[in-house]
């Protein structure tokens, strides 16, 4: 699917935009700079500073990594702002196709610029609706279950009118308690909170995976650097070596071609 072509003045009016922010490189290919999504992450960080972490984007050079970069831009960053990168544009992207990012830069400046007049410079919580109406129905219904298993165990429980014992309605409310702690809702929040502690180490430890990813990279790349260098050093050898095997063999031909004087 091809990409909508912005005209001339818009291309122009965007550069001139890009330029005025301050960026941790400077933009040589705009293709390419963008590629990993860092970039992408330090232009919102500049006009809404509270939507993004930096730390959580590092400069990157495969296209797994660059991906994994945009995914989570899209996650964590866009979602705030109403705005979403398809998977098929994410490619196109990372691959550094011509205009990819140029339209996605268009877009996002867009709604970047919406937050800013909107005042929305803290992120929002994100919650549909639906989804807040469906939490507050349940904690509604868990609340009235409680209430209800709460008069049912005031009626089972029986005090003396005329005990004055004030041990013994200490503990019939204690009980009472406990039974309202143990209500379904308070139960599922706790998972709840389980699963998202869960979820945070899950993805904690996917960053350090992919930070030890980026070292065996750099690794990868200075290696490959290295062996460069090294046949270039092999090279001149050899060209010295031949060098001097050519004028050993000319002084050869040079000391036997002579007459030998008796």
């Amino acid at each position: 699917m091809s990409l909508p072509t912005l005209d001339d003045n818009s291309v122009d009016d965007l550069y001139k935009w890009l330029s005025a922010v301050p960026l941790s490189r400077h933009i040589k290919n705009i293709a390419k700079d963008f590629s990993d999504g860092v970039l992408v992450a330090e232009l919102i960080a500049h006009f809404l500073p509270r939507y993004v972490s930096l730390a959580n984007y590092t400069p990157v050079n495969s296209n797994a990594l660059k991906r994994y970069n945009w995914e989570t831009l899209n996650k964590m960053v866009f979602v705030h702002l109403n705005f979403s990168v398809n998977q098929s544009l994410i490619q196109k992207v990372t691959t550094c196709q011509p205009g990819a990012i140029e339209f996605v830069l268009f877009r996002l400046r867009q709604k970047i610029d919406e937050a800013v007049q909107e005042g929305r410079f803290r992120p929002s919580r994100h919650r549909s609706r639906s989804a807040a109406g469906r939490t507050g129905s349940t904690t509604s219904l868990s609340n009235a279950d409680s209430e209800s298993n709460l008069l049912q165990m005031t009626s089972s429980v029986h005090i003396d009118p005329d005990c004055t014992n004030h041990a013994i309605r200490a503990a019939a409310a204690a009980q009472h308690y406990q039974t309202l702690c143990n209500a379904e809702g308070i139960v599922s929040l706790q998972k709840y909170h389980q699963a998202q502690q869960e979820l945070l180490a899950r993805d904690e430890q996917i960053q350090k995976l992919y930070a030890r990813i980026r070292h065996l990279e750099r690794l990868v790349q200075l290696k490959d650097e290295r062996i460069v260098e090294i046949s270039r050093q092999m090279e001149k050898m050899m060209h010295v070596i031949c060098r001097d095997q050519i004028a050993a063999s000319q002084c050869a031909n040079e000391y036997g071609s002579k007459p030998q004087q008796s």
